[in-house]
């Protein structure tokens, strides 16, 4: 299954915060609703500006990099604290030195997440399907049981969304949108406004290919 993924139009035209982040061979565009990006510290507003290079040493150690990220509460009186909050957060993994086959096409790609993600970890179960994200298709798995009546002991009520499209043949990207419950019952007072915010930020994702005017400004001295 295909979808395209849209957001309201009054959604849209909210203020919104530009964000570029500079691959080797690949341009990652996005922005944060104005709401969002003016509440964070100076030093992840910083982040969300950053290069992302192969061979730097976390990512060749780890086999992952967190490139950029926030999360936003969504608050109720100050003796409640936070309702619900919205996570977001872009990685780039690392294949599997284990693994076999192309993962430059969302097919290959499919099929070695699929291999990733079955070793038995209850954490790690999805529906899969495809989606359109600023042109292109994307990989989506989604795990949700913010409306499930009842939770093992222990369990986060939450919906976890992971969206994935291929950088080359050794590495990928994620990007990832956690909605989080912390309040039982009040899901009226933020669910819908963190959809909204969610589905603004995919309107703007956008990785593309650099041009060749993109790559000379990368060598200039």
């Amino acid at each position: 299954m295909l979808l395209q993924l849209g957001v309201a139009a009054h959604v849209c035209a909210a203020p919104m915060k530009n964000y570029t982040i500079d691959f080797p061979e690949h341009i990652l565009r996005y922005s944060l609703p104005q709401e969002i990006a003016d509440k964070m510290e100076p030093w992840v507003q910083e982040k969300q500006r950053s290069q992302f290079s192969p061979t730097d040493k976390s990512f060749v150690t780890s086999g992952y990099r967190q490139i950029a990220g926030t999360l936003y509460d969504f608050n109720g009186p100050f003796w409640v604290g936070a309702y619900g909050s919205l996570k977001f957060y872009f990685i780039v993994r690392k294949r599997s030195p284990d693994s076999h086959g192309d993962i430059t096409n969302l097919d290959g790609l499919d099929r070695y997440i699929h291999w990733l993600m079955n070793d038995g970890n209850p954490a790690h179960i999805f529906k899969y399907d495809r989606v359109m994200l600023g042109g292109s298709q994307w990989i989506r798995r989604l795990r949700d049981n913010l409306s499930e009546p009842i939770l093992a002991p222990g369990e986060q009520r939450e919906e976890f969304e992971i969206i994935s499209i291929p950088i080359d043949n050794d590495m990928f990207l994620d990007v990832t949108f956690i909605m989080m419950e912390w309040v039982p019952g009040k899901a009226m007072k933020w669910k819908q406004k963190a959809e909204e915010l969610r589905d603004a930020i995919k309107a703007t994702i956008v990785l593309e290919p650099k041009k060749p005017t993109d790559a000379a400004k990368r060598v200039m001295p």
